[in-house]
């Protein structure tokens, strides 16, 4: 896949987004640096900072490339899964949305086999 860039929305063209994931500065042409964090489950993702008005906004990145690419969320999804079940490859042709209820499914079939969840759906 070529890289190609695209500017994040809200930022008064401050960055740029590439298909494959990268984050930089339209003003020094840097690259930002992504960091990864871990969520209570244990799972890693990335997170990037951009500023805006002086003031730090933490962004994961899957949804900024989503949202800067995609524009918006079909009707009724707003998360982010990952086509090959790395949340750390954040290229564009990688993601896709869910709903919550969506979600919930997909939690619930990777838990089963370790223990009977309330929620789950039978």
């Amino acid at each position: 896949m070529t890289e190609m860039w695209k500017i994040v929305p809200n930022y008064d063209k401050q960055y740029s987004v590439s298909t494959l994931g990268n984050v930089r500065n339209n003003r020094t042409r840097r690259l930002l640096k992504i960091s990864v964090s871990e969520d209570k489950n244990g799972s890693k993702y990335k997170k990037v900072g951009l500023y805006r008005n002086g003031k730090r906004v933490t962004h994961m990145l899957a949804r900024l490339v989503w949202l800067t690419y995609r524009v918006e969320f079909p009707q009724g999804k707003s998360v982010i899964k990952f086509l090959n079940k790395d949340a750390l490859d954040c290229t564009l042709n990688n993601l896709y949305p869910l709903n919550l209820q969506e979600q919930l499914e997909v939690s619930c079939l990777k838990k089963k086999n370790l223990k009977k969840e309330e929620n789950c759906i039978e």
